[in-house]
């Protein structure tokens, strides 16, 4: 290991610890290893001209790092992040999937993109595969990464889920990230009752956290002869996990089924054409529009045994269908629920569509705009029974929103709501039927009107919203001063100025060796707001990037510390031990508290090496002491140079 003392006065460096512990053997920087570090260079970019890089990977076992100088990574079968085992994916890499593989993750996964260089999953030749499978693995990570045009299909197996992620008791953080047209594809004839799940994502028995991304004309297929077939969440689906979403969009994204029956009675539901979720789901801060759930279902008898045929559809949550599920500050618009059924038998037939939801099935909303969504049911046989039911939403709580200009059925159906506008009346304390006055403005057209903004008129949603509820932070003024008095109703805009961030981060991987880096991400909610990062231990000590990464050059445990800032005010925090970076691969280690100090000052050094030493023998060039056999000495500098440090140690092992 070098180690430099500079009291500024230009002069050739060297120092050179001897690994054997005996001896020490200067080497001059300008004499030998500056003109080798050249020629190695040149070397580089010599071989960096000839053509870009790319790796084949047939299949098997895949951990260490996947570099940009590597990419695109090629992968032609069935790959494993195996148990303890880690797969970093540096920014700019290009993932390109040639067959129909499967990606299993038992390990860690860290996709660690930028904005100007995500990482990037695509298919080539055929889009169809298995999937990112995270079983029972450990703390992943997906930043600025994007996912498109995959396609998980099946015609036999009669249960299907995550056309691009599947997560079976697995921590995931997703970040920044684009899944666009992905889609889950089940056809033909299925023994059994088909079941698809997550379009994009189906998470079950695990933890996921989604922040600012984007989920676009993502699918679920269905075109099957079943009895039963069920299909679940268009771009997500989550079952008895807890998911948070948050600044997210989803657009566009579908369910489609086709079923036409097996001489029975055959029944098909769908559920949330954005989301589907049971357990813990917090969705805030999030943009859910023109999202479908589509449902045809036809039954019929035999020619040459007759019987009574019945056949039902049933769709519900056109943007979301939650269970248990908190659905806040986020706008709901241009949903359709969509049923038809039809039955056909000489011994009479029954037909039923229902659906219910246009918008949202929600267990709790707040402060959220739900408009222009839509439900349609039809039917054809001889008796048809058709039903909808909350244009807007039906079911759960709802407190502080606005339900408008929602068709097909009454806005509200099945929920108890407080302190809304839902056009037409709805009973409860507080509810108001009147226009609520949208006008468009910087970020959207869900602004209220307000004088004080400068509109002509004042809404009457605003400072109408429960007395007992906190301010948002946010405001729903085109000028964008932040709200103030009560809560307003509706959906509210990042402020100007609101309030001062909460800071949350995390790291991974926590437990590293030497020289290894870990990846740190800013999961601060206001994601305006600026950043300081310090590292104690850590290359760089200090980082203004959202998304650091940093190397430990030395053993130790080392706290980690996220402060963030904006107009408001300013948060920190700091996590304790929080990083441990572990001894390996060198005998002697030390380390000086400076290496450039000013004429007079004191440097102390630290033993760091790893063989659990009982003697150390230090030798300090222009020191004083000029020797000493302290574990960690102080050595002051009264000269001005640059000066050699000598530590010889004894251990059990020499």
């Amino acid at each position: 290991m070098k180690i430099t003392i500079q009291i500024p006065e230009s002069k050739d460096v060297y120092l050179h610890a001897d690994t054997n512990q005996k001896k020490v053997y200067p080497i001059r920087w300008s004499a030998i290893v500056k003109p080798i570090i050249l020629f190695l260079l040149l070397l580089f970019m010599l071989r960096a001209t000839e053509a870009k890089g790319q790796t084949v990977i047939s299949g098997g076992p895949v951990y260490g790092s996947w570099t940009a100088a590597g990419s695109p990574y090629k992968i032609y079968g069935d790959v494993e992040i195996p148990q303890d085992s880690l797969l970093i994916i540096e920014a700019g890499v290009d993932v390109e999937i040639f067959t129909e593989l499967e990606f299993l993750v038992k390990g860690s996964l860290i996709a660690a993109g930028s904005d100007p260089d995500p990482v990037s999953f695509y298919p080539v030749m055929s889009p169809y595969w298995k999937g990112l499978y995270f079983l029972n693995a450990d703390t992943s990570v997906l930043s600025f990464c994007s996912f498109e045009g995959f396609t998980s299909k099946t015609s036999t197996y009669y249960g299907l889920r995550g056309g691009v992620i599947r997560s079976i008791s697995s921590p995931i953080y997703i970040l920044n990230s684009n899944f666009n047209n992905n889609a889950i594809m089940q056809t033909g004839f299925v023994l059994g009752y088909p079941n698809a799940e997550g379009g994009a994502i189906y998470i079950s028995d695990g933890w996921m956290r989604i922040d600012n991304c984007s989920f676009a004309g993502n699918k679920i297929i269905v075109e099957v002869t079943e009895i039963y077939v069920m299909a679940n969440g268009g771009g997500i689906c989550s079952k008895n996990s807890d998911l948070i979403v948050t600044n997210c969009t989803f657009e566009s994204n579908e369910i489609k089924i086709e079923n036409t029956g097996l001489l029975m009675d055959p029944t098909s539901i769908a559920r949330g054409g954005a989301i589907y979720a049971e357990g813990n789901c917090t969705i805030l801060n999030s943009d859910i529009n023109a999202n479908i759930v589509d449902v045809h279902t036809v039954g019929w008898d035999d020619i040459m045994y007759p019987f009574f045929v019945q056949s039902e559809s049933i769709s519900e949550g056109g943007g979301i269908f939650s269970i248990g599920g908190n659905l806040i500050n986020s706008v709901i618009t241009n949903n359709l629920c969509k049923s038809f059924s039809e039955a056909y038998s000489t011994e009479g037939d029954c037909a039923k569509a229902e659906s219910n939801g246009g918008g949202s099935f929600c267990s709790h909303t707040v402060n959220c705009v739900l408009k222009f969504n839509c439900l349609t049911a039809s039917a054809i046989a001889i008796t048809t029974i058709t039903n909808c039911e909350g244009a807007g939403q039906c079911n759960g709580l709802i407190l502080n929103s606005i339900l408008w200009n929602n068709t097909g059925a009454p806005q509200v159906e099945g929920s108890s709501a407080t302190f809304s506008c839902i056009q037409g009346g709805y009973t409860g304390q507080g509810n108001i039927g009147y226009n609520p006055m949208f006008v468009s403005g910087p970020l959207g057209n869900n602004y209220l009107s307000q004088t004080a903004a400068g509109q002509a008129q004042q809404s009457p949603c605003v400072d109408a919203g429960d007395p007992s509820t906190p301010l948002f932070g946010g405001t729903t003024r085109t000028d964008h001063v932040p709200d103030q008095g009560v809560v307003d109703m509706g959906y509210h805009y990042l402020a100007s100025s609101s309030e001062p961030p909460v800071a949350d981060f995390m790291g991974v991987p926590r437990y590293i060796d030497m020289f290894e880096h870990a990846y740190f991400f800013n999961l601060t909610l206001q994601t305006a707001a600026s950043v300081k990062w310090i590292f104690e231990g850590g290359d760089p000590a200090v980082s203004w990037e959202q998304n650091p990464i940093v190397q430990y050059n030395l053993p130790g445990t080392f706290d980690a510390s996220l402060v963030v800032w904006n107009t408001v005010g300013c948060d920190t925090l700091i996590r304790h031990n929080y990083i441990t970076v572990a001894c390996t691969g060198a005998n002697v280690l030390f380390n000086a508290s400076d290496t450039l100090v000013v004429l007079n000052d004191t440097v102390i050094f630290t033993d760091y090496s790893c063989v659990d030493p009982y003697s150390w023998n230090w030798e300090f060039e222009g020191g004083a002491p000029g020797t000493s056999t302290q574990q960690n000495p102080a050595v002051f500098y009264s000269d001005t140079g640059s000066f050699d440090v000598k530590l010889v140690i004894e251990s059990l092992t020499g």
